[in-house]
């Protein structure tokens, strides 16, 4: 899904800056905090 995510966004012309996976306490769920960056034209 992550991989689709980062095609997707390249392919309009975004570069993928920074990632990172954020856990929770509990370690059960979590989340990935993705950056994209662009020139302005």
């Amino acid at each position: 899904m992550l991989d689709k995510l980062i095609n997707e966004r390249a392919s309009e012309g975004w570069e993928l800056a920074t990632y990172d996976y954020m856990a929770t306490a509990i370690q059960i769920k979590g989340a990935f905090v993705v950056t994209f960056r662009k020139e302005k034209a």
